[in-house]
């Protein structure tokens, strides 16, 4: 009856061990299947918040390029740039009209008259800039720019007709491409569109002689 008494008692050990063993294994269990939810959940949530940022990015490109393409906005673009320009080559002529007309008021070979003439001949489409004029050998130099290669010998004629000077001689064009800034649009999701063009100037450098009193 001992042994018998002493086997139920170990029998009764080793379940109760066994029971705790299961109950560990439990809860390792339940906290590993825990772990695999939150990280579930967290990356579920992430993919969510990618795909609702990349959605509204993408909203705002195809605003963004409608209001670009818009041949109403292109067009009103293209002519405030064209009057962009025109406000800068009127603003440069005058300029240099007064830098002349101030350079020449006490040379007694070249007139305010005759700078007037050579720069109603120039217009708005030729700009001239570096004017010398040394009034002991009658040579009137200065460097001009363009946006036309026929304008260069047109104007050059034109100089050599004026009656202003005796000879007129200039070596030839360079051309150059630079880039000067557009316009900056504001999209209706207030998206900032800043524009560059790039121009095609054709330069060069011209050396006159002026008349003596006028031919």
């Amino acid at each position: 009856m001992a042994g018998v008494k002493k086997n139920k008692e170990l029998n009764l050990l080793i379940a109760l061990e066994r029971g705790q063993r299961w109950k560990k294994g439990g809860r390792g269990a339940a906290t590993f299947i825990i772990f695999v939810a939150v990280v579930a959940v967290a990356v579920v949530c992430f993919y969510m918040y990618m795909s609702n940022e990349t959605s509204e990015l993408t909203e705002r490109r195809d605003i963004a390029l409608a209001y670009v393409n818009n041949p109403e906005v292109q067009a009103q673009y293209d002519e405030s740039l064209a009057r962009q320009q025109e406000a800068k080559t009127a603003q440069a002529r005058t300029e240099a009209i007064i830098s002349a007309a101030d350079a020449v008021d006490s040379y007694p070979d070249m007139s305010g008259s005759d700078m007037q003439n050579i720069f109603r001949i120039a217009g708005g489409k030729v700009n001239m800039s570096g004017i010398t004029y040394d009034r002991t050998t009658g040579v009137f130099s200065f460097g001009a720019r363009c946006q036309s290669a026929t304008h260069v010998p047109i104007f050059i004629a034109a100089l050599r007709a004026s009656g202003v000077f005796s000879d007129v001689n200039y070596d030839g064009y360079a051309v150059g491409t630079y880039t000067a800034p557009g316009e900056s649009h504001t999209t209706p999701d207030g998206a900032v569109i800043e524009t560059q063009v790039t121009l095609t100037e054709y330069s060069f450098s011209v050396t006159c002689i002026v008349a003596v009193g006028g031919e």
